[in-house]
């Protein structure tokens, strides 16, 4: 492995000491960790400056466009150097899944809380994106949503409260989802948040 000094050094000695993970692995950890640096744009990965300058988002973006099976040890090694820089005194971006769900409006909450008493599993929801069925959605007077050749009705009242939020006046797009994580943010409302903000675990 290149010798990138610190925090990675430190890092990769901490992990096998405090974690009790071996040589390599804790090397792959740290490689990862300045895989996600790099992809927020940061050249120079050993500069703490830098690292506690990267949003959560970023971080997320570059995870979410792994292959699935690569996702968690990703998730996995940052975490860890998280943990590692709060107690070299540092915050850097919280990547957790319900991060600031406790942020969104109640009655943002109680719209998503609202889809869950429709006739689709609530899971699907971090998969929607505005991609109407024009024809559909002019004949039942509802939202008709595409997912995967799959037709979803929204109900509109919600809909409207949720699209505000996100979206503001701004009319969504096909790319946009139909619930992302804050206002405008290009990624969606993972699982686990929608389930806290909807009061459902």
């Amino acid at each position: 492995m290149k010798k990138t000094g610190y925090p990675f050094d430190k890092f990769v000695e901490w992990l096998q000491e405090y974690k009790e993970i071996g040589s390599l692995s804790a090397t792959g950890y740290a490689s990862q960790c300045r895989r996600i640096i790099r992809s927020a744009g940061v050249t120079d990965v050993c500069n703490i400056k830098f690292l506690t300058a990267i949003e959560p988002d970023q971080v997320e973006q570059f995870i979410t466009r792994q292959r699935a099976k690569s996702q968690t040890p990703f998730r996995r090694s940052w975490g860890c150097f998280k943990e590692f820089m709060k107690i070299e005194g540092y915050e850097i971006a919280d990547i957790s899944l319900d991060r600031d769900w406790e942020d969104v409006p109640k009655e943002v909450a109680d719209a998503i809380h609202k889809l869950d008493q429709q006739d689709f599993p609530f899971r699907l929801i971090p998969s929607m994106k505005w991609k109407i069925d024009e024809k559909m959605t002019r004949a039942l007077g509802k939202n008709v949503l595409i997912l995967d050749e799959r037709k979803i009705v929204l109900p509109t009242d919600p809909l409207l409260v949720i699209t505000q939020w996100a979206y503001g006046d701004k009319m969504p797009s096909p790319r946009d989802w139909v619930i992302p994580r804050s206002p405008n943010s290009k990624l969606p409302m993972p699982l686990t948040m929608l389930r806290k903000v909807a009061g459902i675990i």
